[in-house]
């Protein structure tokens, strides 16, 4: 176990989430005021308690935008994490390492963005992927036609694929089919339907080996979370046990990566688990960073939560099902609840962890496992556990 400063331990103790939409009809600030305000209730704390704040994306409110709209007057701690998708986890390293070491006291961690009614990628074209991005995007891939995510993905499926021996993508149908199912026990997410593996191989490709239901629904809403010493006898209080990011080298330009499938994702999970003092094989549950199917069944891998080359049997035999060995995604993740960057992912092990996770809830959970992944190589692990005394 790491040695904590002065033995404080780090802990989540509120979360908030808006409704998840289509077309939410209020701007990102709103949302992320929103979200926070159901996280300050849920933590009995008003914002005057807070005295930092970390923003975990590179788009929607500023930390100027929260101070003036919340009125916080004596603000100690910022930080602003530029990791993409990886962002909202990484955001746990900074408050824990904030928390224990005095920085500040409580940390305000919130996200809303309006991801389909207003920056939905196929309004926005290559613009998203080239108005700021390295030269190396602009100047050779995308005038090659790597346009958007799921292209990049793609390629890596592909390899993975390749260098497994699958002569399907049925695996992939199956993540989509569980984390569908969860999405409907969960309640929250927007025109969620159970589909079947035939439904999945049968939708529209969207760029091979993905089709429709391999890719993460793009959604309106907030959602937000605070870091804070864990009190004695808060049992809603969830400790930060072990948290670390992963990078590749040439983490912006994968078509150049010496090593193509390597992102760093194993070697953050190894630091993460040497931290807790945990090994994988000690989580109760996942929530895997799911931009598209192909996401989860990389992770099971990297993170050792299953063999080398035994994700895709690990998933068709149902195992990270709600009452699988592993249950993944309990919300239905970015793929079938909502795409918040993975924000949601942390709210959702917190309740898990509390044991409110309704229809959902992974029986006797007690530790849990989140992951971060964005910018095509950033990645961050974070585990959590629940039930302190």
């Amino acid at each position: 176990m790491t040695t904590l400063k002065n033995d404080v331990q780090a802990a989540i103790v509120g979360i908030g989430e808006t409704e998840f939409s289509k077309e939410s009809g209020v701007s990102d600030l709103r949302l992320s005021l929103e979200a926070t305000k159901a996280a300050l209730a849920d933590a009995k704390l008003g914002a005057h308690d807070i005295d930092g704040i970390i923003i975990p994306t590179v788009v929607g409110a500023t930390t100027e935008d929260l101070t003036t709209n919340l009125g916080i007057e004596n603000l100690r701690y910022h930080a602003a994490v530029v990791l993409g998708g990886a962002g909202p986890a990484a955001a746990l390293i900074h408050a824990k390492t904030a928390i224990e070491n005095g920085l500040a006291s409580r940390i305000l961690v919130c996200y809303g963005f309006n991801g389909r009614s207003g920056a939905r990628l196929g309004r926005r074209g290559p613009t998203l992927m080239f108005g700021e991005a390295p030269s190396m995007r602009r100047n050779y891939e995308g005038v090659h036609g790597l346009l958007v995510p799921a292209q990049y993905y793609a390629m890596w499926a592909q390899r993975y694929m390749y260098e497994n021996g699958w002569k399907s993508t049925e695996p992939m149908a199956h993540v989509a089919v569980a984390q569908a199912r969860h999405a409907l026990m969960n309640g929250k997410a927007v025109g969620a339907k159970e589909i079947t593996v035939e439904d999945h191989q049968s939708s529209r490709m969207i760029s091979a080996p993905f089709r429709l239901y391999d890719c993460s629904r793009e959604t309106d809403g907030g959602a937000a979370y605070i870091v804070a010493a864990a009190e004695p006898g808060d049992r809603n209080a969830v400790a930060i046990r072990g948290a670390a990011e992963g990078h590749p080298g040439q983490a912006d330009q994968p078509t150049t990566r010496r090593r193509f499938l390597h992102t760093g994702m194993a070697e953050a999970g190894k630091r993460a688990f040497a931290q807790a003092g945990w090994k994988p094989g000690d989580v109760d549950f996942a929530e895997l960073y799911d931009a598209f199917t192909f996401n989860v069944l990389w992770q099971l891998e990297l993170l050792g939560l299953c063999g080398q080359g035994e994700a895709a049997d690990f998933v068709m035999a149902g195992s990270t099902r709600v009452g699988g060995s592993l249950p993944v995604n309990t919300h239905g993740g970015l793929l079938s609840q909502a795409h918040l960057w993975g924000i949601n992912h942390i709210t959702e092990a917190v309740k898990q962890l509390r044991g409110t996770a309704g229809e959902a809830q992974v029986t006797g959970a007690k530790r849990g496992l989140v992951t971060g992944s964005g910018d095509f190589g950033d990645n961050a692990v974070v585990l959590l556990e629940g039930g302190l005394k």
